[in-house]
């Protein structure tokens, strides 16, 4: 009776130390060696965040610059007929093609042959006018130009276009220009081509190529 009692007096000590927290628990349930999907996506997560703390630049990609679209261009230069690269430059609502040896201007859509700032092609954009007011404002901006009458003609790739052909001395230099204007919903493109007259054998085929090139997009301005 009285071991009953002292083996009644150990098992209410230990369901109370149980109670208390005081001895472990053993989980009926056998636990897995390895670890689950969940800690090993956390693992995974927490040293990639390391990683990149380390260096912030580990996960970006660098990026390759688009290769510029190329097209051939035919121009007649110094009484010989060639084909020359171009690459194709993408403008607000238009596309045209620029030699490749051209170097453009970084304030706006002009280029000239290397090394040479005397000969240029120029695309202007004249918002909300018609070309023939925007021809009679060009005129009188250009006043040194002596101007022809303008006439309806065509480029390869605009059916309806308005030219303007004017000259002028320049330090004793006969300066010629073309300006091509093209009218479309939303105003005026002009295409401004300059020459010097003792240029016009060798870079004349070349500013014409261009201008022909010169191509009105879907959903131009």
């Amino acid at each position: 009776m009285k071991l009953h009692k002292v083996w009644m007096g150990t098992a209410a000590l230990a369901l109370a130390a149980v109670l208390a927290g005081c001895v472990p628990m053993q989980s009926s349930t056998p636990q897995d060696s390895s670890s689950s999907p969940q800690s090993q996506n956390e693992e995974q997560q927490s040293s990639t965040q390391e990683e990149t703390a380390n260096n912030p630049f580990s996960g970006l990609q660098t990026q390759q610059e688009e290769t510029p679209k190329t097209v051939d261009l035919t121009v007649t230069a110094d009484g010989k007929t060639e084909t020359v690269t171009a690459e194709v430059y993408t403008g607000s609502g238009y596309t045209i093609a620029v030699p490749q040896d051209w170097v453009r201007d970084q304030n706006e859509p002009q280029w000239n042959p290397y090394g040479n700032e005397d000969v240029e092609l120029t695309v202007r954009f004249y918002t909300g006018r018609k070309s023939a007011e925007v021809i009679e404002l060009f005129q009188r901006d250009e006043d040194e130009y002596t101007f022809e009458s303008a006439l309806q003609t065509s480029l390869t790739n605009v059916e309806t276009v308005t030219q303007l052909r004017g000259t002028k001395m320049d330090d004793g230099q006969l300066q010629e220009m073309v300006v091509y204007f093209v009218d479309t919903d939303q105003g005026c493109y002009g295409l401004i081509l300059e020459c010097p007259s003792d240029q016009t054998e060798s870079y004349g085929g070349y500013l014409g190529a261009m201008a022909n090139s010169f191509t009105l997009l879907t959903t131009n301005r």
